[in-house]
Protein backbone atom coordinates (compact mmCIF):
# COMPACT_ATOMS: atom_id res chain seq x y z
CA UNK A 1 0.00 0.00 0.00
CA UNK A 2 1.30 3.47 -0.85
CA UNK A 3 2.14 6.15 1.75
CA UNK A 4 0.08 9.20 1.46
CA UNK A 5 2.62 11.32 0.17
CA UNK A 6 3.23 8.76 -2.71
CA UNK A 7 -0.17 8.73 -3.73
CA UNK A 8 -0.51 12.55 -3.25
CA UNK A 9 2.24 12.92 -6.06
CA UNK A 10 0.80 9.87 -8.28
CA UNK A 11 -2.45 11.87 -8.35
CA UNK A 12 -1.42 14.98 -8.74
CA UNK A 13 0.91 13.65 -11.69
CA UNK A 14 -1.84 12.19 -12.55
CA UNK A 15 -4.01 15.01 -13.21
CA UNK A 16 -1.39 17.05 -15.12
CA UNK A 17 -1.04 13.79 -17.63
CA UNK A 18 -4.77 13.81 -18.28
CA UNK A 19 -4.62 17.62 -18.52
CA UNK A 20 -7.25 18.17 -15.83
CA UNK A 21 -7.99 21.74 -14.32
CA UNK A 22 -8.22 21.97 -11.00
CA UNK A 23 -8.34 25.33 -9.08
CA UNK A 24 -7.58 23.63 -5.70
CA UNK A 25 -5.74 20.59 -3.82
CA UNK A 26 -5.93 20.19 -0.46
CA UNK A 27 -4.93 17.21 1.83
CA UNK A 28 -6.86 16.48 5.29
CA UNK A 29 -5.41 17.30 8.76
CA UNK A 30 -4.87 13.34 9.35
CA UNK A 31 -3.41 13.50 5.74
CA UNK A 32 -6.65 10.78 5.12
CA UNK A 33 -8.18 12.27 1.83
CA UNK A 34 -6.93 14.77 -0.54
CA UNK A 35 -9.87 17.34 -1.46
CA UNK A 36 -9.38 18.39 -5.19
CA UNK A 37 -11.73 20.84 -6.85
CA UNK A 38 -11.67 20.31 -10.92
CA UNK A 39 -12.76 22.88 -13.26
CA UNK A 40 -16.59 22.76 -14.35
CA UNK A 41 -14.99 23.48 -17.98
CA UNK A 42 -12.71 19.97 -18.00
CA UNK A 43 -12.73 17.37 -21.09
CA UNK A 44 -15.55 14.17 -20.40
CA UNK A 45 -13.02 12.05 -22.36
CA UNK A 46 -9.84 12.88 -20.24
CA UNK A 47 -12.43 12.56 -16.94
CA UNK A 48 -12.87 9.15 -17.98
CA UNK A 49 -9.73 8.37 -18.50
CA UNK A 50 -8.50 9.99 -15.00
CA UNK A 51 -11.58 8.59 -13.06
CA UNK A 52 -10.30 5.11 -14.93
CA UNK A 53 -6.78 5.56 -13.46
CA UNK A 54 -8.18 5.99 -10.12
CA UNK A 55 -10.27 2.65 -10.50
CA UNK A 56 -6.65 0.74 -11.48
CA UNK A 57 -5.14 2.34 -8.20
CA UNK A 58 -8.44 0.85 -6.45
CA UNK A 59 -8.51 4.24 -4.38
CA UNK A 60 -12.15 5.00 -2.76
CA UNK A 61 -13.20 8.26 -3.95
CA UNK A 62 -16.40 10.39 -4.03
CA UNK A 63 -17.48 13.32 -6.21
CA UNK A 64 -19.83 15.89 -5.98
CA UNK A 65 -20.86 19.54 -7.82
CA UNK A 66 -19.57 22.28 -5.34
CA UNK A 67 -22.80 24.59 -5.31
CA UNK A 68 -22.83 27.45 -7.31
CA UNK A 69 -19.55 26.98 -9.31
CA UNK A 70 -20.61 23.75 -11.22
CA UNK A 71 -17.22 22.68 -10.26
CA UNK A 72 -16.77 19.21 -9.25
CA UNK A 73 -15.35 18.24 -6.25
CA UNK A 74 -13.32 14.80 -5.72
CA UNK A 75 -12.06 13.44 -2.65
CA UNK A 76 -9.72 10.82 -2.55
CA UNK A 77 -9.73 8.74 0.68
CA UNK A 78 -5.76 7.18 1.06
CA UNK A 79 -6.48 4.88 3.81
CA UNK A 80 -9.25 2.92 2.39
CA UNK A 81 -8.62 0.68 -1.03
CA UNK A 82 -10.62 -1.60 -2.70
CA UNK A 83 -9.94 -5.28 -2.94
Amino acid sequence: MKTFHELNNDITHALGRYEIVYTDISTSVLQAALTISISKEVCQKKMNDFVNYLNDLKVMYQSSLKPGTGAIKLTIFSDFTIG
